[in-house]
């Protein structure tokens, strides 16, 4: 299945889902790594959307000798995405704030959670209220590789942490963000992509 095609030799896999634009804090996943070094020989990490920011990426990923670790999926639809999630074991989207464009409510993170993903996200805009520190994954600092490193390499190591944390996300989903309230930010979020369509 896709799990085999993006780790064939049993590699954790970390995912992040969105577009290539800078504020997505693509670019301190790399760093972080590089920070790494040996260790990120065991992790593959899948990019899922595209965006202006890919070929820097891409490039970035070679001046940083983590080539090898890391796949560009491009776009994904709606239909395929779910799988991407079941196929990872940690998400990560340690956005920032990037010139006052923050990111909004953060649907990915409760897309991650309610797959069972513990989830790394910068500490900006909406993402807190997506993600609770310590319990359903970390917030760190997005700008911050080797913080971010850090946490990694916490969850990587600790498959008993990398479930408890995938449980806790999964159930304050289900509790929180049942339908009467998710379904009106929904609602809204949809209306305001469709008009920027």
């Amino acid at each position: 299945g896709l799990r085999q095609r993006l780790a064939p030799a049993g590699e954790l896999v970390l995912l992040s889902v969105g577009r290539l634009q800078r504020r997505k804090g693509h670019d301190v996943v790399l760093r972080a790594l590089a920070h790494l070094g040996g260790v990120a020989g065991g992790m593959r990490y899948v990019i899922v959307g595209d965006g202006d920011e890919r070929s820097s990426l891409e490039q970035l990923a070679s001046d940083l000798g983590v080539h090898r670790q890391v796949v560009f999926a491009g776009e994904v639809s709606d239909r395929e995405l779910p799988s991407y999630y079941g196929a990872a074991d940690l998400f990560v989207h340690p956005n920032r704030d990037d010139r006052g464009d923050i990111e909004g409510f953060g649907i990915v993170f409760l897309e991650a959670a309610a797959a069972g993903l513990p989830v790394i996200g910068g500490n900006s805009g909406g993402v807190p209220e997506a993600l609770e520190d310590g319990v359903t994954g970390f917030l760190v600092d997005g700008r911050d590789a080797g913080e971010l490193a850090r946490k990694i390499r916490l969850l990587t190591e600790s498959s008993d942490l990398r479930r408890r944390m995938g449980d806790a996300g999964r159930a304050r989903v289900v509790r929180e963000f049942t339908w009467n309230r998710a379904a009106a930010r929904l609602m809204e979020a949809h209306s305001a992509l469709d008009m920027a369509a």
